[in-house]
């Protein structure tokens, strides 16, 4: 019966807390399996757009035709925008027809 249960109190991380964010390209493997989580995280998880998978990554059908800007923390992907200046993009068939082509 043990009383009352201890409240857990959540810290975030402060500014001072963590690694100043810097900006590239995506160059390195580990940036790339780093962005496949992070994307999985987000666009399976999060917002629910594709299905999971047993590996927990997802990688942009348009993969080998994107160029990718990266935020690191440290050694931690924490961003990414992924480029690409051809059609189709990979939100066309969400958005349909926004502009002639």
């Amino acid at each position: 019966m043990g009383g009352p249960r201890p409240v857990r109190v959540y810290n975030p991380p402060t500014v001072h807390d963590r690694a100043p964010v810097r900006f590239k390209i995506a160059t390195d493997p580990s940036e790339f399996d780093q962005m496949a989580g992070l994307l999985y995280r987000t666009f399976v998880e999060e917002i629910p757009q594709h299905p999971p998978n047993a590996e927990r990554r997802h990688i942009d059908r348009f993969h080998a035709e994107n160029l990718y800007l990266i935020a690191v923390a440290g050694t931690e992907v924490v961003g990414t925008i992924a480029i690409r200046g051809a059609r189709p993009y990979s939100l066309d068939p969400k958005l349909g027809a926004v502009d002639p082509c």
